[in-house]
């Protein structure tokens, strides 16, 4: 079993999210190709922006998201923390699917 890394996620819209059916199709994306571990909990923080917390395999999948965000053309902010290797990834891809962020930080202890 692979260590999971609590991984939260920041998806956002220049425009509105048009209706349920697109933010389905969006969830189930992240869930069959992002989740490892558990349910996503899903929640509108307001309409051009959802925000979400998952399990995920080791680290935040980069190339996942990459996937994700070009599909539904949103910007995603992932922020992992896997407490048994001790660090914290942050991942910012934008609408096209482009990395514009992947950092690791490492426990100082």
């Amino acid at each position: 079993m692979a260590n999971i890394c609590i991984t939260s996620l920041s998806i956002q819209r220049d425009e509105a999210f048009a209706n349920d059916v697109e933010v389905e199709a969006l969830r189930k994306d992240i869930e069959e190709s992002v989740t490892y571990d558990g349910p996503t909990d899903f929640h509108y923080a307001d309409d051009h922006l959802i925000e979400c917390e998952t399990g995920t395999r080791w680290n935040v999948p980069t190339k996942q998201l990459q996937a994700v965000a070009a599909k539904h053309r949103v910007k995603i902010r992932a922020v992992g923390r896997e407490d048994g290797m001790g660090f914290i990834q942050i991942v910012c891809v934008n609408d096209r699917g482009e990395v514009v962020q992947d950092d690791g930080i490492d426990y100082a202890f």
